[in-house]
């Protein structure tokens, strides 16, 4: 799959005017080195110039639907991960609200390793993630925290029952972010940006 993420890392004016000077750029270059040869091919027939521009509708207007699908559907994907984000948001402050519960010194332990994972995700996983790779260290994180609370021997009802319930919360925390980092190398198909730049061709060249 092709890799575009790296154009997240360039300033918005500067994206705007890299776009603006490129497609200026191969369009005038398009039309000036295939004029002669399509004045050789064509030899200028009757009606060659309504011919051209009827070829150009229809190419514009396909390519302008799959444009639009693309869009819609980079914007459903992006909803979809915010809201990934926010429901792994929410499993990491609900699992560290029942740590605090425990006794020590397994209450502090767990708190500290639940911080240093938050931490790291949002400190170090994101920025890897923007790049398109998947963090590993966080899984290590989520092994070291599990360790630590299969350790932990419940010796009444009531730590009984919130360690069932932390356990519970910490599987929903694990599963939130598998489903995390299985986005990150969500992308575009190779075949959809064939089309995307074959109709960026068709148009301007």
């Amino acid at each position: 799959m092709l890799n575009f993420l790296w154009i997240y890392n360039i300033p918005n004016w500067a994206l705007c005017t890299l776009i603006l000077i490129g497609l200026t750029t191969f369009s005038t270059v398009g039309i000036h080195s295939s004029r002669k040869l399509a004045r050789r091919l064509m030899a200028r027939p009757h009606g060659q110039n309504e011919a051209v521009g009827i070829y150009i509708s229809a190419i514009g207007f396909f390519y302008g639907i799959t444009l639009g699908l693309i869009t819609v559907n980079a914007s459903a994907t992006f909803n979809d991960v915010s809201a990934q984000v926010d429901r792994e948001a929410t499993s990491i402050s609900s699992f560290y609200r029942k740590v605090s519960n425990y006794p020590e010194p397994t209450r502090s332990i767990l708190q500290s390793q639940t911080r240093s994972y938050t931490s790291y995700i949002i400190d170090k996983a994101w920025q890897l993630q923007r790049k398109g790779v998947v963090p590993v260290d966080a899984v290590k994180q989520i092994v070291a925290i599990e360790k630590n609370l299969d350790s932990f021997e419940p010796t009444t009802e009531s730590q009984k029952s919130l360690h069932n319930i932390t356990l519970i919360s910490f599987d929903d925390m694990s599963k939130q972010a598998r489903l995390r980092l299985q986005n990150v190398e969500n992308g575009l198909p190779d075949i959809l940006w064939a089309v995307v730049f074959l109709g960026h061709y068709s148009i301007f060249f």
